[in-house]
């Protein structure tokens, strides 16, 4: 016989067979021309790699003067064979610098004849294999005739060729005995763990917009999930969401984010069936450190998907997560409805800034979360996420002290249902904090940096108390480690800015800004904030032209109106500082603007009885606004006045 002994290969519904150059779907068979076949061929073989076009074009087109757009075409065959799409890969995929890689699902086992093949070769010998533990550790080996076959068995084979493959078979063996006993005595030298990770957001392969907030909340998850590993560093999400939707290089997030290894894949959901396929890859060379398999369920299955998929991957970085005597992860519901109620308001939250603007999205947001808190009452998350969503909506909505009593009721059963959860305690620390509860607040902060140090949001909402109250030095840590664990989160970037302005430090904050900019507009102008440090430095036509610029592309804005009001004020121009103050009246007849907003334009306007007039009223209505009155620049004018003196004592910010 001199048919050679090959594999197949199984690429979902795909059958490769190397040895027929035949591609298979479902037993029909699919035309691919020979280059394109050693091109899917020598993907798969290096799979663990990233395969540059050059290299393709050395091998295949054998260094002839050819342009790049042959192996681009050629790959661009097989993704057509396969039903492949280069927007959402799920066989190869395109990389940076003109590379590709085997990404899909495959599984290798002998080809249509091979297992009979050998079966009719070792016919007639029976292999006996013995192990007698001697000191000497030496392996008996005895070969014996078989039973004589029927007579209905096909022809015997001849002696020669049986004594040869006895012998072939007891070298075989006695090799792979030696190389285990040497493998089992030599110390084992493993690679060392990988201490930090990025995990990407998830493809949404659904073909469904509207599942979207699906794979970015299993992404969430597992974010989640992992970071529950002593000693391991985990991007948080504000940083690997900034990826999101783009082909990157893993050695561009390792060096932006600071981490060893990416974690990325996709999630396809249709209907009541979800397959995860997810990667480990190396952000010092792109080397694909492990493919999972594919991790394929019932939507109900869920939450063990996010458990397996978790541990196979601590598994991989050889760190500690799931074990005999490790306690599971913390099931907070059993209701997949509830589940997916939860994930849209996070995804909700996370795209407030898109439009149409954080108003309407936290309102939707503060919707999903009682709704899966009704779908189950015992679910603490949502609890955390609904006063989380109201205390954010109080900065661009009405109504603060409704706003207030929501997100304090909704924290509070969030601590009641689990005291052991950090963002239930993080919650309520920010809802007490706007109700101005300063030493309640504090212990709620406290109590949800103690049960998560690591987390970048835990980090991020002490430092605003910690700045709130005037505790600059423990602000400062708290800021730089939030933007630590969330480099590219412009929101916290922003923020700092915001405290480096109450400490004076303009240079540093406008820095700080630019960054934020640079990440998300919106986020970086912030209102007018940044425009302090030049009016405090006299800069004021610069100022304004800043002021200006960020208008015409925002559009219209509580605070960039009364802002540039003040600016106007400042520089010795009042005619446009009143016609600030008319627009900014005409704005709040479609949409809430804070009190603080007009009584800082008109104590720029030295119009300081209508100043406090209006403080008084915010005073009244809790608008969280004057929770910043220390630190801003804005009522400088009042600050000799003993009513302002006396408006800060009782708002109970220290002195």
């Amino acid at each position: 016989m001199n048919q050679e002994i090959h594999c197949q290969y199984l690429l979902d519904e795909f059958t490769l067979d190397p040895g027929q150059r035949r591609l298979c779907r479902a037993g029909a068979p699919i035309r691919l021309a020979k280059r394109p076949f050693d091109v899917l061929l020598y993907l798969i073989a290096h799979r663990d790699r990233l395969v540059s076009r050059a290299e393709l074009l050395e091998l295949f087109w054998e260094g002839q003067d050819v342009y790049d757009d042959s192996a681009r075409k050629a790959v661009g065959a097989v993704r057509k064979a396969l039903g492949d799409q280069q927007a959402q890969p799920r066989f190869i995929e395109a990389r940076y610098g003109g590379s590709y890689q085997y990404i899909g699902p495959l599984e290798e086992l002998p080809a249509n004849g091979a297992a009979e093949l050998e079966v009719e070769r070792t016919r007639g010998v029976k292999i006996v294999i013995e192990e007698e533990l001697h000191d000497t550790g030496a392996l008996v080996l005895a070969a014996a005739p078989a039973a004589p076959l029927a007579a209905s068995q096909p022809r015997r084979l001849s002696p020669v060729f049986t004594r040869a493959a006895v012998l072939t078979l007891i070298l075989l063996v006695s090799g792979a005995y030696v190389f285990y006993r040497g493998q089992a005595r030599a110390p084992k030298t493993l690679p060392a763990p990988l201490r930090s990770i990025a995990v990407l957001p998830l493809k949404n392969l659904s073909g469904d917009p509207q599942q979207e907030f699906f794979s970015d909340g299993l992404s969430e998850s597992f974010i989640t999930e992992l970071s529950r590993i002593a000693g391991l560093k985990v991007a948080a999400r504000g940083s690997s969401f900034v990826f999101k939707g783009r082909e990157v290089d893993p050695r561009e997030v390792g060096s932006r984010l600071g981490v060893a290894a990416v974690l990325e894949g996709s999630v396809r959901r249709s209907g009541d069936r979800l397959r995860v396929e997810v990667r480990l890859t190396s952000t010092v060379d792109g080397r694909v450190l492990w493919t999972g398999d594919s991790y394929e369920r019932t939507l109900g299955d869920v939450f063990s998907v996010e458990r397996e998929l978790a541990c196979d991957v601590a598994e991989r970085l050889r760190a500690r997560l799931c074990g005999a005597n490790e306690a599971p992860a913390t099931r907070y519901t059993q209701s997949v409805a509830a589940y997916q109620a939860y994930l849209r308001g996070r995804y909700f939250i996370n795209h407030q800034y898109d439009a149409p603007g954080p108003e309407t999205a936290l309102k939707q947001a503060a919707a999903q979360f009682e709704q899966a808190s009704a779908i189950d009452p015992r679910y603490a998350p949502a609890y955390a996420g609904l006063a989380d969503a109201c205390t954010q909506l109080i900065w661009f909505a009405g109504e603060p002290r409704a706003l207030i009593a929501t997100a304090k009721t909704a924290a509070r059963q969030a601590v009641e249902l689990d005291e052991t959860l950090a963002e239930a305690h993080l919650a309520l620390g920010s809802a007490l904090l706007h109700d101005w509860d300063f030493a309640g607040a504090a212990r709620a902060f406290e109590r949800a940096v103690a049960l998560n140090p690591g987390n970048a949001w835990v980090q991020h909402e002490y430092s605003t108390y910690l700045n709130t109250v005037g505790r600059y030095a423990e602000w400062e840590e708290a800021a730089r480690r939030s933007e630590e664990l969330d480099p590219l989160n412009a929101v916290m970037i922003a923020d700092r800015g915001n405290g480096l302005i109450s400490g004076g430090r303009c240079d540093e904050a406008r820095a700080q800004f630019r960054k934020a900019a640079a990440l998300v507009p919106a986020i970086g102008a912030n209102g007018g904030i940044m425009w302090q440090c030049l009016a405090r430095q006299g800069r004021y036509a610069e100022a304004i032209r800043e002021g200006r610029a960020a208008l015409n592309a925002e559009g219209p804005t509580p605070w960039t109106l009364a802002a540039l009001g003040v600016l106007y004020a400042a520089a010795g121009q009042p005619a446009e500082a009143e016609r600030q103050l008319n627009e900014l009246t005409e704005l709040s007849k479609r949409q809430y603007v804070p009190k603080t907003c007009f009584a800082y334009l008109y104590a720029a306007l030295g119009q300081h009885e209508q100043a406090f007039a209006l403080l008084e009223t915010a005073y009244r209505e809790h608008d969280t606004q004057l929770l910043t009155i220390k630190g801003l620049a804005w009522p400088n004018k009042l600050r000799g006045d003993p009513r302002f003196v006396a408006l800060v004592r009782r708002i109970g910010l220290p002195d």
